[in-house]
């Protein structure tokens, strides 16, 4: 069985709709994501309701957490602390934004996923 694997998404849209009608011509059977399905981009709550309207299993990324978590620095607990002050911004803009279902979606997530793949089996983190 062939199956693709997507990440870091970070709230593209557009970007996910062209990989997800990529995937559709290649017979792919099942798909998964690595996290990071939120940040950067101005579509996070629609990336997340897309995944989730397709059943697509994944796990959380430190984007998402950073995000999603009820902490008092989330960039120096789960981002770099270096990150530019534009990248601040962006992360401040789609913290104060995103849905709490999105929020709660989140925190649901695995932070790993095993997945039999034919005779092997593979960890997703």
């Amino acid at each position: 069985m062939k199956f693709a694997v997507i990440s870091d998404i970070h709230g593209n849209l557009p970007a996910l709709e062209a990989v997800l009608a990529d995937i559709a011509t290649l017979g792919i059977g099942q798909i998964y994501h690595l996290g990071d399905l939120v940040g950067y981009n101005p579509f996070p709550d629609e990336v997340t309701a897309r995944i989730r309207e397709l059943g697509i299993p994944g796990v959380v990324g430190n984007y998402d957490l950073a995000v999603a978590a009820d902490c008092a620095d989330p960039v120096a607990e789960y981002l770099n602390p270096a990150i530019s002050e534009m990248a601040k911004d962006i992360f401040r803009w789609t913290k104060a934004r995103v849905h709490r279902d999105t929020v709660r979606y989140l925190l649901s997530l695995p932070r790993y996923l095993t997945i039999d793949a034919g005779e092997r089996r593979l960890l997703l983190t």
